[in-house]
């Protein structure tokens, strides 16, 4: 059996910088960006690396990663799910000492400053 390994462009790696609205999750890269709606999104999960956001029908999950946040950014996205008519996030809290690893594709909210974590 072989097997070949294809490498991502290294534009899938570069910071991105979202917009979350009443109305819908953006995000923008130097080279490109998308938004969706809300009102596409079915439920929003927490896992120990990001907050999923679920789309209607079966397609793909968007990621806000975790590892970008603030405890206080991640506490004020939930409360704005809370808000929101999708169902609150379900938490899967990381086990002690597990420091989560960069996941490609995720990008950056405002990096937290010194001291914030």
């Amino acid at each position: 059996m072989s097997r070949s390994v294809n490498r991502l462009p290294e534009e899938w790696f570069e910071p991105r910088t979202y917009d979350i609205t009443d109305d819908r999750v953006a995000w923008q890269s130097v080279h490109a960006g998308s938004s969706i709606s809300w009102g596409l999104i079915e439920r929003v999960e927490e896992t120990r690396f990001a907050f999923l956001l679920w789309q209607k029908g079966g397609l793909p999950a968007w990621d806000l990663p975790l590892e970008a946040m603030t405890e206080a950014q991640r506490e004020e996205l939930r409360e704005f799910v809370r808000r929101r008519s999708a169902p609150p996030p379900a938490s899967q809290p990381a086990p002690q000492g597990d420091k989560p690893a960069t996941q490609p594709g995720t990008g950056s909210l405002r990096p937290p400053a010194p001291g914030e974590r």
